[in-house]
């Protein structure tokens, strides 16, 4: 296995000069690629660096101290990070047995931005981030892995790239500590290269290793396993769009291909993570109707690509989680529009989370009626996150956070029987 650490520095290459990673004595190399936003800001140059360490050449036993650095003439010195805490399965076994794994605490959301970013004091107080409460879980020990997806910094290329830039920076003692995966959301098509992508494709081009081993082409949608839960990143963007209609049709192949594999008794839990939502209310919009239902069923009309629904019924994807519609709500286990049961004991179809509502946002409240689907929403608006454990192949917990690190919202899943939904 094989992690890939990335980080972002400004200036030309220097001719046969590496990013380099030292770490237990060892040094792993990687090339420095030059990015320049052309149409947002043509004359300033980012390199992006990115470093794939192999595990097998180090020890895994615990925590990893390590150093980046880019040994360029006048650059700074090598910086050591924060200590890097692998998740359990990353780990060596003593004595070439490996117990079972321990639970499994991943915290997933959609919709943040910067805190560092021009946030003036008022502001910060009015659209509180959750941050400063997931790097308290990280620095406690508390989290093995961060999933967000979507509308990461809020526009990653505005003036010149700086938004990009502090997001980084807010989050690098903890991406830089646990595993971080991104997908992408509306605000990172960019406004000037609809659909390019091009400030999330080069500063998170690192996952290209997750997506080379999903069998995907694309950062902006692949799967990785960890644990014992498999996780799957989408692109909603592709169903909403016309112009990208056929991306996901691609995403549709490649996903079922992709479920298709998961050894259920080996890895029980399967979450499905997606910017826009299948199942959310908020208003009489578009968001949770016409694209919802876009992404859930298809339109069919013309060349609209068909739906998500019936893949994920027929793979029993346990977890769907969203964002874009700045609030929290959670469903009960449903399928084809109606609740398969009003209880989380065994479902009968996925569980849908809203959870868009991470940082500083203006948060949308609801205008419309509850759907029979509907278990919970959050009326007062916190923000925050959603903190999912998984204890073993049939008890999972879910607890939406607060920004302020108290809890929103919880529930459990008990699931005896993983696999399709579409068998009695």
């Amino acid at each position: 296995r094989s992690v890939v650490l990335s980080w972002v520095s400004f200036g030309p290459p220097a001719r046969g000069v590496r990013s380099a990673v030292a770490i237990q004595g060892q040094t792993f190399y990687g090339e420095p690629r030059v990015f320049i936003d052309s149409m947002e800001c043509p004359t300033v140059a980012r390199l992006m660096h990115q470093v794939v360490v192999d595990l097998a050449a180090i020890d895994v036993a615990g925590d990893l101290s390590y150093d980046v650095t880019y040994p360029a003439p006048g650059a700074p010195p090598p910086r050591r990070m924060p200590a890097m805490r692998l998740p359990h399965s990353y780990r060596r076994p003593a004595g070439g047995s490996r117990p079972p794994p321990p639970p499994l605490r991943a915290a997933l959301f959609g919709d943040m931005g910067t805190v560092s970013y021009r946030a003036p004091p008022d502001v910060a107080e009015k659209h509180a981030s959750s941050i400063p409460a997931l790097l308290n879980l990280t620095r406690g020990g508390a989290l093995d892995l961060v999933v967000h997806i979507g509308d990461i910094g809020y526009n990653l290329d505005t003036d010149c790239g700086r938004v990009g830039d502090a997001f980084m920076i807010d989050v690098e003692p903890m991406a830089a500590a646990i595993p971080y995966m991104l997908g992408p959301g509306n605000h990172e098509e960019e406004k000037w290269e609809f659909g390019s992508y091009a400030h999330y494709l080069h500063r998170y081009d690192g996952q290209r290793v997750a997506a080379a081993a999903s069998e995907s082409h694309s950062i902006r949608y692949y799967s990785f396993t960890e644990g014992l839960a498999h996780f799957v990143l989408l692109d909603s963007s592709a169903w909403v769009h016309p112009l990208t209609f056929p991306r996901a049709e691609r995403q549709l192949r490649w996903l079922a291909a992709d479920l298709a594999k998961v050894d259920r008794a080996a890895t029980p839990w399967v979450v499905v993570l997606i910017h826009r939502a299948l199942y959310c209310t908020k208003s009489v919009d578009v968001e949770c109707n016409l694209e919802a239902r876009a992404i859930r069923d298809g339109l069919h009309v013309g060349v609209s690509p068909d739906g998500l629904e019936p893949t994920l019924l027929k793979y029993g994807v346990d977890l769907v989680v969203a964002g874009h519609t700045h609030h929290y709500q959670r469903t009960y286990p449903v399928a084809y529009g109606k609740p398969t049961q009003r209880d989380y004991t065994n479902p009968r179809g996925p569980v849908h989370v809203q959870s868009g509502i991470a940082g500083g946002v203006e948060a949308e409240p609801w205008s419309v009626p509850f759907e029979p689907w509907e278990a919970y929403r959050d009326v007062d608006l916190r923000r925050g996150f959603l903190k999912a454990t998984f204890f073993n192949a049939s008890h999972a917990a879910f607890e939406q956070v607060g920004a302020d690190g108290a809890p929103v919202d919880s529930f459990d899943i008990v699931q005896h029987r993983h696999g399709s939904f579409l068998h009695p």
